[in-house]
Protein backbone atom coordinates (compact mmCIF):
# COMPACT_ATOMS: atom_id res chain seq x y z
CA UNK A 1 0.00 0.00 0.00
CA UNK A 2 1.30 3.65 -0.90
CA UNK A 3 1.43 6.49 1.51
CA UNK A 4 -1.03 8.21 -0.71
CA UNK A 5 -3.61 5.22 -0.17
CA UNK A 6 -3.25 6.75 4.07
CA UNK A 7 -3.26 9.92 3.92
CA UNK A 8 -5.73 10.64 1.05
CA UNK A 9 -9.10 10.45 3.46
CA UNK A 10 -7.40 12.05 6.47
CA UNK A 11 -5.92 14.94 4.16
CA UNK A 12 -9.10 15.96 2.51
CA UNK A 13 -10.81 15.85 5.67
CA UNK A 14 -7.66 17.20 8.31
CA UNK A 15 -5.77 18.61 5.92
CA UNK A 16 -2.49 17.91 7.47
CA UNK A 17 -0.50 17.58 3.94
CA UNK A 18 0.41 20.26 1.46
CA UNK A 19 2.67 20.30 -1.98
CA UNK A 20 3.77 23.54 -4.12
CA UNK A 21 0.80 25.62 -5.69
CA UNK A 22 -0.63 23.82 -8.32
CA UNK A 23 -1.12 26.07 -11.53
CA UNK A 24 -4.16 28.53 -11.64
CA UNK A 25 -6.36 27.31 -14.36
CA UNK A 26 -9.83 26.08 -14.59
CA UNK A 27 -11.69 25.04 -18.01
CA UNK A 28 -15.72 25.88 -18.50
CA UNK A 29 -17.41 22.47 -19.06
CA UNK A 30 -19.95 23.46 -21.03
CA UNK A 31 -17.40 24.22 -24.26
CA UNK A 32 -14.94 23.14 -26.13
CA UNK A 33 -11.79 24.74 -25.40
CA UNK A 34 -9.06 25.78 -28.44
CA UNK A 35 -5.85 24.86 -28.61
CA UNK A 36 -4.66 28.43 -27.73
CA UNK A 37 -7.57 28.75 -24.95
CA UNK A 38 -6.03 25.56 -22.85
CA UNK A 39 -2.49 25.45 -23.66
CA UNK A 40 -2.30 29.54 -23.38
CA UNK A 41 -3.83 29.48 -19.67
CA UNK A 42 -1.77 25.78 -18.65
CA UNK A 43 2.00 27.63 -20.08
CA UNK A 44 1.79 31.07 -19.96
CA UNK A 45 0.56 31.58 -16.18
CA UNK A 46 3.68 32.34 -14.34
CA UNK A 47 2.91 30.11 -11.86
CA UNK A 48 2.41 27.70 -14.08
CA UNK A 49 6.01 27.81 -15.24
CA UNK A 50 7.53 28.85 -11.74
CA UNK A 51 9.69 25.72 -10.67
CA UNK A 52 9.32 23.54 -13.26
CA UNK A 53 12.81 22.65 -14.42
CA UNK A 54 13.81 23.39 -17.96
CA UNK A 55 14.01 19.45 -19.66
CA UNK A 56 10.69 18.70 -17.55
CA UNK A 57 8.77 21.82 -19.53
CA UNK A 58 10.43 21.19 -22.69
CA UNK A 59 9.64 17.29 -22.44
CA UNK A 60 5.25 18.10 -21.19
CA UNK A 61 5.53 20.88 -24.23
CA UNK A 62 6.28 18.22 -27.25
CA UNK A 63 3.41 16.11 -25.62
CA UNK A 64 1.07 18.59 -25.52
CA UNK A 65 1.96 19.49 -28.70
CA UNK A 66 0.90 15.82 -29.79
CA UNK A 67 -1.66 15.82 -28.09
CA UNK A 68 -3.17 18.97 -30.17
CA UNK A 69 -1.97 17.42 -33.28
CA UNK A 70 -3.20 13.64 -32.94
CA UNK A 71 -6.53 13.37 -34.97
CA UNK A 72 -7.47 9.41 -33.38
CA UNK A 73 -9.31 9.69 -30.43
CA UNK A 74 -7.32 6.01 -29.66
CA UNK A 75 -3.71 8.27 -30.33
CA UNK A 76 -5.14 11.25 -27.98
CA UNK A 77 -5.93 9.01 -25.00
CA UNK A 78 -2.86 7.27 -25.20
CA UNK A 79 -0.81 10.96 -24.88
CA UNK A 80 -2.98 12.01 -22.21
CA UNK A 81 -1.67 9.17 -19.95
CA UNK A 82 1.94 10.44 -20.69
CA UNK A 83 0.78 14.09 -20.28
CA UNK A 84 -0.68 13.00 -17.17
CA UNK A 85 2.08 11.02 -15.98
CA UNK A 86 4.38 13.86 -16.30
CA UNK A 87 2.42 16.59 -14.62
CA UNK A 88 1.78 14.88 -12.09
CA UNK A 89 5.35 13.33 -11.41
CA UNK A 90 6.14 17.16 -10.54
CA UNK A 91 3.32 17.46 -8.54
CA UNK A 92 1.38 19.42 -10.90
CA UNK A 93 -2.06 17.58 -10.65
CA UNK A 94 -4.65 20.39 -11.70
CA UNK A 95 -2.50 20.45 -15.07
CA UNK A 96 -3.10 17.34 -15.63
CA UNK A 97 -6.80 17.71 -14.76
CA UNK A 98 -7.13 20.31 -17.24
CA UNK A 99 -6.22 18.18 -20.19
CA UNK A 100 -8.15 14.99 -18.28
CA UNK A 101 -11.05 17.14 -19.01
CA UNK A 102 -10.07 18.60 -22.30
CA UNK A 103 -10.45 15.13 -23.66
CA UNK A 104 -13.56 14.78 -21.91
CA UNK A 105 -15.06 17.83 -23.25
CA UNK A 106 -13.79 16.80 -26.93
CA UNK A 107 -14.88 12.92 -26.10
CA UNK A 108 -17.81 13.21 -23.56
CA UNK A 109 -18.16 10.36 -22.00
CA UNK A 110 -18.49 9.39 -18.40
CA UNK A 111 -15.41 7.63 -17.80
CA UNK A 112 -13.53 10.34 -19.47
CA UNK A 113 -15.47 13.17 -16.97
CA UNK A 114 -14.90 10.84 -14.27
CA UNK A 115 -11.08 10.58 -14.51
CA UNK A 116 -10.65 14.08 -14.91
CA UNK A 117 -12.82 14.33 -11.60
CA UNK A 118 -10.62 12.05 -10.32
CA UNK A 119 -7.64 13.68 -10.79
CA UNK A 120 -9.29 17.39 -10.20
CA UNK A 121 -9.98 15.46 -6.81
CA UNK A 122 -6.17 14.62 -6.02
CA UNK A 123 -5.18 18.32 -6.67
CA UNK A 124 -7.68 19.38 -4.22
CA UNK A 125 -6.36 16.41 -2.35
CA UNK A 126 -2.33 17.47 -1.91
CA UNK A 127 -3.14 21.63 -2.58
CA UNK A 128 -1.92 23.46 0.42
CA UNK A 129 -3.52 27.32 -0.31
CA UNK A 130 -6.86 27.92 1.15
CA UNK A 131 -8.00 29.50 -1.87
CA UNK A 132 -6.41 26.81 -4.59
CA UNK A 133 -7.88 24.21 -2.36
CA UNK A 134 -12.24 26.22 -2.76
CA UNK A 135 -10.99 26.27 -6.11
CA UNK A 136 -10.44 22.65 -6.90
CA UNK A 137 -13.37 21.78 -4.78
CA UNK A 138 -15.56 23.22 -6.66
CA UNK A 139 -13.87 22.10 -9.96
CA UNK A 140 -14.40 18.40 -8.52
CA UNK A 141 -17.77 18.99 -7.56
CA UNK A 142 -18.81 19.93 -10.88
CA UNK A 143 -17.40 17.51 -13.13
CA UNK A 144 -18.44 14.74 -10.31
CA UNK A 145 -21.98 15.90 -10.24
CA UNK A 146 -22.16 15.74 -13.82
CA UNK A 147 -20.82 11.98 -13.99
CA UNK A 148 -23.47 11.13 -10.81
CA UNK A 149 -26.65 12.40 -12.99
CA UNK A 150 -26.05 9.68 -15.35
CA UNK A 151 -24.93 6.97 -12.60
CA UNK A 152 -26.27 7.79 -9.51
CA UNK A 153 -25.00 4.73 -8.14
CA UNK A 154 -21.31 5.76 -8.03
CA UNK A 155 -21.55 6.11 -4.21
CA UNK A 156 -17.49 6.55 -4.09
CA UNK A 157 -18.12 10.02 -6.07
CA UNK A 158 -20.76 11.36 -3.89
CA UNK A 159 -18.56 10.40 -0.75
CA UNK A 160 -15.67 12.41 -2.31
CA UNK A 161 -17.73 15.35 -3.28
CA UNK A 162 -18.44 15.16 0.50
CA UNK A 163 -14.86 15.49 0.99
CA UNK A 164 -14.43 18.41 -0.71
CA UNK A 165 -17.12 20.26 1.20
CA UNK A 166 -14.75 19.59 4.46
CA UNK A 167 -12.89 22.21 3.46
CA UNK A 168 -15.78 24.67 2.51
CA UNK A 169 -17.66 27.18 4.91
CA UNK A 170 -20.47 23.93 5.37
CA UNK A 171 -18.91 20.93 6.48
CA UNK A 172 -21.59 20.21 8.21
CA UNK A 173 -22.77 19.23 4.20
CA UNK A 174 -19.95 17.13 3.39
CA UNK A 175 -20.53 15.22 6.62
CA UNK A 176 -24.11 14.85 5.76
CA UNK A 177 -23.22 13.25 2.20
CA UNK A 178 -21.22 10.93 3.71
CA UNK A 179 -23.90 9.97 5.97
CA UNK A 180 -26.27 9.35 3.20
CA UNK A 181 -23.91 7.15 1.46
CA UNK A 182 -23.64 5.01 4.77
CA UNK A 183 -27.53 4.89 4.52
CA UNK A 184 -27.53 3.86 1.40
CA UNK A 185 -25.19 1.13 1.27
CA UNK A 186 -23.64 0.68 4.87
CA UNK A 187 -21.27 -1.38 3.41
CA UNK A 188 -19.47 1.43 1.45
CA UNK A 189 -15.79 0.84 2.71
CA UNK A 190 -14.52 4.88 1.52
CA UNK A 191 -17.46 6.08 3.46
CA UNK A 192 -16.77 4.11 6.58
CA UNK A 193 -13.09 5.32 6.32
CA UNK A 194 -14.09 8.63 6.32
CA UNK A 195 -16.47 8.75 8.84
CA UNK A 196 -14.06 7.32 10.80
CA UNK A 197 -10.75 9.45 10.49
CA UNK A 198 -13.48 12.34 11.13
CA UNK A 199 -14.18 10.84 14.44
CA UNK A 200 -10.41 10.54 15.00
CA UNK A 201 -10.92 14.34 14.22
CA UNK A 202 -13.06 14.93 16.81
CA UNK A 203 -11.70 13.12 19.77
CA UNK A 204 -14.23 10.13 19.51
CA UNK A 205 -12.05 7.58 19.16
CA UNK A 206 -14.44 4.85 20.51
CA UNK A 207 -16.76 5.82 17.44
CA UNK A 208 -13.69 5.94 15.22
CA UNK A 209 -13.06 2.05 16.84
CA UNK A 210 -16.13 0.89 15.88
CA UNK A 211 -15.81 2.20 12.37
CA UNK A 212 -12.30 0.62 11.46
CA UNK A 213 -13.14 -2.43 13.39
CA UNK A 214 -16.37 -3.04 10.68
CA UNK A 215 -13.59 -1.86 7.62
CA UNK A 216 -11.86 -5.15 8.76
CA UNK A 217 -15.13 -7.54 9.26
CA UNK A 218 -15.26 -6.52 5.59
CA UNK A 219 -11.80 -6.50 4.28
CA UNK A 220 -8.86 -8.31 6.66
CA UNK A 221 -6.32 -7.13 4.49
CA UNK A 222 -6.93 -3.32 4.78
CA UNK A 223 -3.98 -2.39 6.41
CA UNK A 224 -5.04 1.24 5.89
CA UNK A 225 -7.89 0.26 8.62
CA UNK A 226 -5.68 -1.44 11.02
CA UNK A 227 -3.52 1.51 10.95
CA UNK A 228 -6.18 3.61 12.24
CA UNK A 229 -7.24 1.20 14.31
CA UNK A 230 -4.03 0.97 16.04
CA UNK A 231 -3.85 4.61 16.63
CA UNK A 232 -7.24 4.69 17.92
CA UNK A 233 -6.25 2.45 20.69
CA UNK A 234 -3.18 3.95 21.41
CA UNK A 235 -5.24 7.16 21.86
CA UNK A 236 -7.93 5.26 24.43
CA UNK A 237 -4.74 3.91 26.54
CA UNK A 238 -4.90 0.39 25.32
CA UNK A 239 -1.24 0.44 24.09
CA UNK A 240 -0.78 -3.52 24.14
CA UNK A 241 -3.50 -3.95 21.56
CA UNK A 242 -1.88 -0.58 19.41
CA UNK A 243 1.12 -1.75 19.39
CA UNK A 244 0.53 -5.45 17.98
CA UNK A 245 -1.83 -4.18 15.59
CA UNK A 246 0.61 -1.81 14.49
CA UNK A 247 3.55 -4.32 14.28
CA UNK A 248 1.26 -6.15 12.16
CA UNK A 249 1.23 -3.34 9.75
CA UNK A 250 4.90 -2.65 10.24
CA UNK A 251 5.08 -6.34 8.97
CA UNK A 252 2.65 -6.32 6.03
CA UNK A 253 4.43 -2.68 4.52
CA UNK A 254 7.57 -2.52 2.73
CA UNK A 255 6.81 1.79 1.50
CA UNK A 256 9.35 3.15 3.70
CA UNK A 257 7.06 6.49 4.04
CA UNK A 258 4.19 4.05 5.53
CA UNK A 259 7.32 2.68 7.86
CA UNK A 260 7.88 5.96 9.45
CA UNK A 261 4.41 6.63 10.06
CA UNK A 262 3.75 3.27 12.00
CA UNK A 263 7.31 3.99 13.51
CA UNK A 264 6.40 7.56 14.91
CA UNK A 265 2.72 5.98 16.37
CA UNK A 266 4.88 3.09 17.76
CA UNK A 267 7.62 5.46 19.23
CA UNK A 268 4.89 7.35 20.83
CA UNK A 269 3.37 4.45 22.96
CA UNK A 270 6.91 3.21 23.96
Amino acid sequence: MYKSQYIVISVAIIMIIGLALLPRVVVDNDKILSEEQVSGEAHSDPDNEEGILAEDYEKISKSIQSFYGSKSKEEKASILEEIIGEFKAINRYDSAAVYAEYFAIEYPEDNNFQKAGEIYFEAFTFAFDSEKKKRLAVKTREIFQRVLDNNPGLLDLKTKIGLTYMSSENPMQGIMMIRAVLEQDPDNELAISNMGVLAMQSGQYNKALARFQKLIELNPQDMQARFYLGVCYKELGEKEKAREILNLVKSQESNPDVLSMVDKVLSEID
